[in-house]
């Protein structure tokens, strides 16, 4: 398994983006931009076929190329972010806590009993999963790309629903 801490109150996974995957996407973003540069010098005055005129080519090409460098500019800034924290998932006795997002900051505590509902999602035609959280304070996502292995994702899935089921079985 990754980095999982345990002690007698707490399970503790770490969960941040892997360097890897940010590799991978800005490498994408870098070559979809030279791309879209490449197209903006040669094509003149169509931009996907369609004749729109020699300045507009350019400038629609260019405005692609600035958003697609951006996003990889952004993608390697969200790493160094989350390089600097410690960022996981802590499930302890009547709580988790958890980032709101994978590229957010920003910390949320769900205690147990506002759960509503607990599901894995699989975006469509992707390697991508996710285990939805529905709580009294909306809905967090849990992205399999924030653990080192998918070992790691399927037990937080598993712990999250025994201690949900533990709390219910409490309640009644």
């Amino acid at each position: 398994m990754g980095d999982v801490v345990t002690d007698e109150e707490e399970i503790r996974y770490s969960y941040r983006m892997r360097g890897w995957a940010v590799l991978y996407f800005t490498f994408v973003c870098v070559l979809l931009g030279g791309v879209w540069v490449f197209l903006a010098v040669t094509e003149g005055d169509e931009f996907f076929g369609v004749h729109v005129g020699a300045p507009y080519s350019a400038l629609a090409y260019g405005l692609c190329a600035a958003v697609t460098f951006w996003l990889g500019f952004f993608l390697i800034r969200m790493y160094k972010m989350q390089n600097k924290s410690e960022r996981a998932i802590v499930m302890g006795p009547t709580e988790v806590v958890l980032p709101k997002a994978l590229a957010l900051e920003e910390i949320v505590h769900v205690p147990y009993n506002t759960i509503q509902d607990l599901d894995m999602d699989k975006a469509s035609r992707a390697a991508l999963s996710f285990i939805r959280i529905d709580h009294d304070g909306g809905h967090t996502r849990i992205s399999d790309m924030g653990f080192e292995n998918r070992a790691d994702f399927i037990a937080v899935y598993d712990v999250l629903r025994e201690k949900i089921s533990a709390v219910k079985r409490e309640a009644e």
